[in-house]
């Protein structure tokens, strides 16, 4: 399972509304000026957090605190990154979405990327130890249950993200593939199209084999035609305790830097498998062509369905409104002037705007078609006067939208008990009213006798992830006794299992409440 990785930085199931865990379908929402409480343990990126906040007035109004437990300190450092992008009204939402996934998921960057992730690194530092941060996240985000040791250790991160410190991720990461696949590393390609075949097209036909292909490769796994792709991703490097086998510090413990992600898996699952807007139009991502031939395939794939959710969050965010196509397979059609407007924010040499045209789908491209804005410049007064209006209803939109939502980090220390430590204390007693819990966060919550001392009623929400986009674990037997361990911990803590409930449509076939435990990517539990 090494290849899996020690520092897990996407996460192994789409993103849910952690809201709707809650909402019966057949009760009407209550306001509460009591606010909601919700604990999310090694997540491993913000994908629960975009998409609650985004879905979040489709129920209510109420007060939410998000509470976040994850190690290592890097991870939790591109939580706060990639939430800083996701708010940041002065990017258009279309290069914003761009933006987003290409630090997510991808190693290697754009060198526009990489500038941009020093300038949010510098900024990012005024908000844990400064006055001078520029952006909503000061109003969100509580640092203050992180101790003095690990918000410096957050400041030191985000200064490392500087464009002129070294991070030969290539290396690190061809490091990692030598070591992962041994006497097999000539002949990897292979290895790595058997796993699609047999593994990951049984569960996420949707991710294309060329993607997939190069993402186990190269590490890039959101690509967009027209880009260049040659910056380190910062954000990837860790540290990790080893022990040297070589030099004069031989049989000593050091702290190494390296890229300790995942290099099996994929960063497709947390946004590019699964669709819930509740619109029609949407069905067409997940449609098959050429049924009954022998050569079918999706006439969309994994990218194209991440940007679309991408850019759905960001648009309800902002308008308080779903999402919707204008048409059926243009992602970019339900923006209307917005996408228009895109053209004049980017600065590109060769396409106005960030997403150039595509190639054919079967290459595993994403169809991107270049905005008429392209072919005439506004004036640069024209300009600046649209800049200005879009600013002011972005912000007005996004602060509204936040109103009553706070973000608290409580972890950062890489230890096998922290999950236990931190949530032993008096303060977390009856606190929570959602619980979220990883495959990286399960094997410590198993170990954690008194976990149900931390919910605060008996209608309290347990959400557990089942592992089954992981793919090592994707067989029969691996999968029951995955399922088998989640039911005994339910068991033992006197947890009722039910079925999640839908706030709107369910577009691709991995939730359906006629579905198997071993086809469900969480299982939801509450007090007996």
């Amino acid at each position: 399972m090494n290849g899996i990785g020690y520092h897990s930085m996407w996460g192994f199931s789409p993103a849910e509304n952690l809201l709707a865990l809650r909402m019966d379908e057949q009760t009407p929402v209550v306001d509460s000026a009591d606010a909601l409480n919700i604990l999310l343990i090694r997540p491993c990126d913000p994908r629960h957090i975009v998409k609650t906040i985004a879905e979040r007035r489709r129920t209510s109004d109420r007060p939410m605190n998000i509470y976040i437990l994850e190690t290592p300190i890097e991870v939790l450092a591109r939580h706060l990154l990639l939430l800083h992008v996701f708010v940041d009204y002065s990017v258009p939402i279309r290069q914003r979405a761009v933006l987003f996934l290409e630090i997510f998921g991808n190693a290697l960057v754009q060198e526009k990327t990489s500038s941009f992730i020093d300038d949010a690194g510098r900024n990012l530092v005024e908000l844990v130890c400064g006055e001078k941060y520029e952006g909503f996240m000061r109003d969100i985000v509580d640092l203050s249950h992180l101790k003095q040791r690990e918000r410096g250790n957050l400041e030191m991160v985000f200064k490392s993200w500087n464009a002129s410190m070294n991070f030969d991720v290539k290396t690190l990461r061809d490091y990692r593939l030598r070591h992962f696949y041994g006497d097999r590393y000539d002949c990897r390609q292979n290895v790595l199209d058997w796993d699609y075949q047999n593994r990951v097209k049984k569960v996420a036909s949707i991710i294309h084999i060329e993607q997939y292909r190069e993402w186990r490769m190269s590490g890039t796994a959101f690509e967009f035609s027209g880009s260049a792709y040659s910056a380190p991703n910062r954000t990837c490097a860790t540290y990790l305790d080893c022990t040297m086998k070589k030099g004069r510090d031989k049989g000593m413990k050091k702290l190494v830097q390296g890229y300790w992600a995942d290099i099996l898996v994929g960063p497709h699952i947390s946004f590019g498998v699964d669709c819930n807007q509740d619109e029609e139009n949407a069905e067409c991502l997940f449609q098959i062509v050429n049924k009954g031939t022998g050569t079918e395939q999706h006439r969309h794939n994994c990218v194209e369905v991440s940007m679309y959710n991408i850019l759905g969050f960001m648009w309800e965010l902002e308008t308080n409104k779903a999402y919707r196509m204008a048409k059926k397979h243009d992602i970019f059609s339900g923006l209307g002037e917005e996408a228009k407007n895109d053209s004049i924010h980017t600065k590109s040499s060769k396409s106005c705007d960030i997403n150039a045209e595509g190639k054919d789908v079967e290459q595993g491209n994403v169809i991107f078609q270049p905005n008429d804005g392209c072919k005439k410049q506004p004036v640069p007064e024209r300009r600046d006067r649209i800049n200005n209006s879009i600013h002011k209803n972005r912000k007005s939109n996004i602060k509204e939208a936040l109103n009553g939502v706070r973000i608290i980090p409580i972890g950062g220390e890489d230890r096998e008990n922290c999950t236990q430590m931190l949530l032993s204390k008096k303060k977390y007693k009856n606190m929570f009213d959602v619980v979220f819990v990883s495959q990286q966060g399960l094997d410590q919550v198993v170990g954690y006798q008194s976990f149900n001392e931390i919910l605060r009623a008996k209608d309290a929400t347990v959400s557990v992830e089942t592992g089954r986009f992981v793919y090592p674990l994707y067989t029969d037997p691996q999968q029951k006794r995955m399922i088998q361990k989640i039911e005994k911990l339910a068991k033992d803590r006197g947890w009722k299992e039910y079925c999640d409930t839908k706030p709107g449509k369910i577009l691709s076939n991995l939730k359906n409440k006629s579905r198997s435990k071993n086809e469900a990517h969480s299982l939801h539990f509450s007090l007996a």
